[in-house]
């Protein structure tokens, strides 16, 4: 037989429900109301299925409320912005190598050659999708011409430019 949670007496039952009523994140009712439930005497397990989650998530909750009870609850990933790839004089000299040089190869940059390159400054892999949001950041975006097809008639493009067809 499963253990009986027990939710720490800081807060009484109807203080718990109106904090679930009042929160307008989602994640973070959802945890509220399950303190309520089980406050209110419900087990882990049924709680878990009146709100459509684990059990285990129902125990990690109390747990967490119990430990901390104005913190514990709250989804703090919406203030994790993750850390930062460069400092500020490494972006700027990033930006001025991007503007003055050519890639290694002699082409235009692309995400996998500054990940390269970054990865050889930082002594690090950098992933090629991180180093092109890091262009895109500074203010880079793709250099190349529109494909061509090579049967295309240059004078009927030319002519096509000149606006629209008049109506018959």
């Amino acid at each position: 037989m499963p253990k009986k949670l027990v939710v720490a007496d800081r807060h009484g039952a109807e203080e718990l429900r109106q904090r679930y009523l009042d929160c307008r994140d989602a994640a973070e009712a959802r945890r509220w109301h399950a303190l309520w439930l089980v406050k209110e005497g419900r087990s882990g397990v049924e709680t878990a299925a009146l709100l459509g989650v684990s059990d285990w998530a129902v125990c990690a909750w109390v747990a967490k409320y119990n430990a901390d009870p104005e913190r514990g609850l709250s989804d703090h990933r919406d203030r994790n912005h993750g850390r930062k790839l460069l400092s500020a004089a490494q972006e700027a000299e990033l930006a001025r190598l991007l503007e003055t040089a050519r890639a290694p190869d002699g082409g235009l940059w692309t995400g996998p050659k500054v990940a390269q390159m970054l990865g050889a400054w930082l002594g690090r892999r950098v992933n090629d999708q991180q180093a092109w949001r890091t262009m895109v950041r500074l203010g880079f975006r793709p250099k190349h011409p529109r494909p061509r097809h090579p049967k295309a008639d240059a004078e009927a493009q030319e002519a096509f430019k000149g606006g629209a067809l008049p109506n018959p």
